[in-house]
């Protein structure tokens, strides 16, 4: 089990479009989201070229255990519409900032899963264009701020696991 965070480009079309909602039927009018951007995605791969050189594993994402904790997956065979990254272990600085240089590299904000939802973004730029269904916001530039703001949702994520494995 991991605690995941899904980047998504923060990118909107300039116009409205017409969208129904395949659950409800419902018809409305908006913005949509537009895939990353060639320079978007060029330094959001060298960020993960980085994080492991070999590249892509067997199931397509980039893996790396940290010396200092934690460990992530970062599923992104196809960086167009973004990413996920899984992680396991703890929120440790080289995690974190792995997050940070991901997010700040393709332009991406954040979208931990946790509950309250929340979106992350590492610039005003980012937070503008973030998803309207998002409420909580915030901006993170550095590790403690995005381990502050990922903290309870983390924490949460390590005790529904700790109950799944020991049930």
């Amino acid at each position: 089990m991991s605690f995941d965070i899904f980047f998504i480009s923060s990118r909107w079309s300039d116009e409205p479009q017409s969208r129904t909602n395949p659950f409800t039927g419902e018809t409305s009018c908006e913005k949509v989201l537009l895939p990353l951007s060639d320079r978007e995605r060029i330094a959001a791969q060298a960020v993960l070229e980085e994080l492991t050189p070999e590249g892509l594993d067997n199931h397509g994402c980039y893996s790396r255990d940290f010396a200092e904790g934690g460990s992530v997956e970062v599923f992104a065979e196809d960086l167009v519409d973004g990413c996920m990254v899984a992680i396991r272990g703890s929120l440790s600085d080289p995690v974190l900032d792995l997050l940070l240089r991901l997010g700040t590299a393709g332009n991406m904000s954040m979208c931990p899963a946790m509950d309250p939802p929340v979106v992350v973004a590492t610039s005003d730029q980012v937070l503008r264009n973030a998803p309207a269904t998002y409420k909580n916001r915030a901006l993170c530039t550095t590790i403690e701020e995005l381990r502050a703001v990922l903290a309870n949702g983390f924490e949460g994520w390590k005790r529904f696991r700790d109950m799944v494995v020991d049930s």
